[in-house]
């Protein structure tokens, strides 16, 4: 059953795709979260409180670029985009704590714009939202394809939780291979790894294996 809450995401997500075919890759944002996450806020706040600029939220909470750029919409609209920020600010930090601080701002936007959906009726909101994507179709790094695959739990814990066996998963624990090998790499240079059918299932999965002593 399709809900808002997936609606909002969806609409959400299909922004943040489409920003580096504008120009707004994850070379280009690098550096500037703190930018991103301030443009966010001021879009989630305008969508509350929408005001010429002279009083908007952009003027008063720090709008990181020129007049220009403010181009504040409806209240869907502006949380749409609000979201995309925080997206793009969270794979922005390069420290898993603020990456946690921007997701659960993301949160915080799904939240509201499911509230500006349910003021809609159900068949609009449902043909101004995009085709529904499950969420371990994509990578939640790259936005790129995912795959369905796999790895050894102890290689898997090393990268995506960091900060300890108790500490929250990082890109909602859904990441492609490519994506994975290019962290363990970071960490561990000097690692190879083969990409082959996963003996353990009778699906589609692929297992990604690498050899451990090449990172001692």
């Amino acid at each position: 059953m399709t809900t808002l809450f997936d609606i909002a995401r969806s609409l959400i997500l299909t922004e943040r795709q489409r920003q580096p075919s504008l120009g707004w890759t994850a070379e280009h944002d690098a550096g500037h979260a703190e930018q991103l996450l301030k443009a966010a806020s001021c879009y989630r706040s305008n969508a509350s409180n929408p005001t010429p600029w002279s009083q908007s939220p952009g003027r008063r909470y720090g709008w990181p670029w020129a007049e220009e750029y403010w181009k504040p919409k409806t209240a869907r609209e502006d949380l749409i985009r609000a979201g995309a920020l925080y997206l793009a600010a969270e794979d922005a930090e390069t420290y898993p704590a603020h990456k946690r601080h921007a997701h659960e701002y993301y949160d915080q936007v799904v939240r509201d714009l499911v509230l500006v959906l349910a003021n809609e009726p159900l068949a609009q909101a449902l043909a101004a939202a995009p085709p529904l994507v499950h969420p371990e179709s994509y990578c939640h790094r790259c936005y790129g394809k995912n795959l369905s695959w796999s790895i050894d739990s102890g290689i898997w814990n090393a990268i995506m939780r960091p900060d300890g066996p108790d500490s929250p998963w990082l890109w909602d624990e859904i990441i492609c291979p490519a994506c994975f090998a290019e962290l363990f790499e970071a960490k561990y240079p000097l690692t190879s790894f083969v990409l082959s059918l996963d003996p353990r299932t009778t699906g589609a999965g692929v297992f990604l294996s690498t050899d451990l002593k090449a990172t001692q």
